[in-house]
Order: C-alpha cells, then structure tokens, then sequence
C-alpha cells in the first residue's frame, strides 16, 4: 500500500473542531464503521490535513491554489449516508474495482486504500476537473464530463460511485435553465396529483396498473420542466454499461428527490428490464445489474 503524503485542503468551513464522534441515529454497523474511520483519520495525519480529518460532517465549500472552489464532503459524510457500507469494503478488499465518477480530491477513495487497505489498483477516479490531491495517490485518473462519451476502461466495475457529484454537474443546467425562465426548482408542480400518482405507483410496483398515456405525460412534463434529467440518464447509461453483472451504482440522493427517481427508473427499466432500483434506508439511490 503507497504511503504518499497528500496535500492539504484549504477549507472554508462553519464547523466547529469536535472532540467526540456523534453518532446518534445510526445503526450499530454505520457506528462501527464511522468510529474506524475515525480512528484511521488520527492515524494519516501525514495523509488527512487538520481539516479533513473533521469529525463533523457537515458539508463546506473547499478550495485549491489553482481557485477551483467546489463543495467538500468529508469521508465520513459518505458512511453516514451509507454510500459506502463495511460490505462493500470487503468486497473491494478482496479483488472488486471501483470507479468514483466526480471524485474531487478523492477524500474517500484515499480513506479507502490508506485507512482500510484496498489496494490502489482496485480504485479508480475520474473527475471534469483533476485534483491536485490526486497526483499525490496511486490510483488510476480519468478526466472527463460524466454527461460526455465515457473512455474505455478496458474492465467493468463492480461499484460505481457518484459521492455527491451528480448535484455538483448539474449545476450548470440549472442555472442555464434560470437565467433563461428566471426560476428553478429540483422538482416540477405541473399536474402534481397525476405526476404523484405514476410516482407512487413506481415505488409501490404496481406501475402495471397505471395508463400509458398517464406514465407518457409524466416523462414528457419533467423532461420539460427538467431539463437536465435527460443527461442524467444518458450518464446513467453510460455508468451500467461499465457495470459488471451483480454490480452496483450507487449515489448519494440528496439533489435527486423522489420524483426525478421515478422518472430515471422508468426510462431505465424501458432500457433494460432486468436492472434494479432501489432508494436506500438512508439516502443513497442504488442501481444494480
């Protein structure tokens, strides 16, 4: 396992430096989880600046030398909203590969390898924009845009991970759609008892039940309404076609509500009926192959 020293992020943050995890809410697997992470985080203080190493897990904006800004998500974010579970580090410690789409400075992915053990070359990262950071790492680096042509791999994943990316990259849509309708909302209000209907019909699998014509209107209004969803499909196209069968894509839903869900698995399913769909207990949206 490499020890490189990394370079230290220049935070922004409201929080506070913590002296004690809070572990409240969690199950008892999350909390062990957390408290190891923890432990690993006052361990790498040669590899975790002062600020990384935050027991709060509070979200900041972050910065390089280079003024790239962007939001930071501590490692510990990622376990606590089960992007990451102990299964699935098992999994990677004993030969899976990852791919983490949107990484940024690969907070987790080093986590992984330097507080876990996964072996660096079952990890690789990509992002629009590469890290400073990820010099400093031996993980295999891809640059590119997730909603662009994906590169070739060479080899499927078993997991592909968005920690906290997919909000970040739709950021431009949003705001190109609101500077052109002077309004935005991450869901649409048009036909909302119709919508809700197909919605909930989705979650419940009784979708069999419900019109054509009903389901129709719903993916046309959000596409329009939406615009964005369109990419995000196609991104999702492009991650399960990287995705070995049994695989998984996960990521964390915080800027995917319900409504957009319904609409990504219906398109997805059309796509190909055998993948599965999954809103996690606690935040995470999960594709399987």
């Amino acid at each position: 396992m490499s020890d490189k020293p990394e370079l230290s992020l220049q935070l922004k943050c409201n929080w506070r430096d913590k002296k004690a995890l809070n572990l409240s809410g969690l199950d008892k697997k999350r909390q062990a989880l957390m408290k190891e992470a923890a432990g690993h985080f006052s361990r790498l203080k040669h590899i975790f600046g002062p600020d990384e190493r935050s027991l709060d897990r509070s979200t900041c904006f972050a910065h390089t030398d280079s003024s790239t800004s962007y939001m930071y998500f501590n490692a510990l974010h990622h376990i606590e909203f089960s992007l990451i579970t102990r299964e699935i580090i098992d999994d990677l410690q004993n030969g899976a590969r990852l791919l983490s789409v949107g990484s940024g400075p690969a907070d987790l992915e080093r986590m992984l390898h330097f507080g876990f053990g996964v072996p660096a070359e079952n990890i690789e990262v990509a992002d629009l924009e590469l890290h400073p950071a990820l010099s400093r790492t031996d993980f295999k680096v891809h640059q590119f845009s997730m909603f662009s042509e994906w590169p070739q791999f060479g080899r499927p994943f078993k997991y592909i991970l968005f920690p906290e990316s997919l909000g970040v990259a739709i950021s431009p849509f949003k705001a190109e759609f609101f500077n052109k309708h002077r309004y935005c909302s991450v869901i649409t209000h048009r036909f909302h008892n119709d919508l809700e209907c197909v919605e909930k019909a989705f979650f419940s699998g009784t979708l069999k039940d419900v019109r054509q014509e009903d389901i129709r209107q719903m993916l046309q209004v959000i596409e329009m309404d939406l615009p964005w969803m369109p990419h995000v499909l196609n991104m999702l196209k492009s991650a399960l076609a990287n995705l070995e069968s049994g695989g998984q894509i996960r990521l964390n839903g915080h800027l995917l509500p319900t409504q957009s869900i319904a609409y990504l698995g219906i398109m997805l399913l059309e796509h190909n009926p055998q993948v599965g769909i999954e809103l996690g207990d606690v935040n995470p949206l999960i594709i399987s192959k």
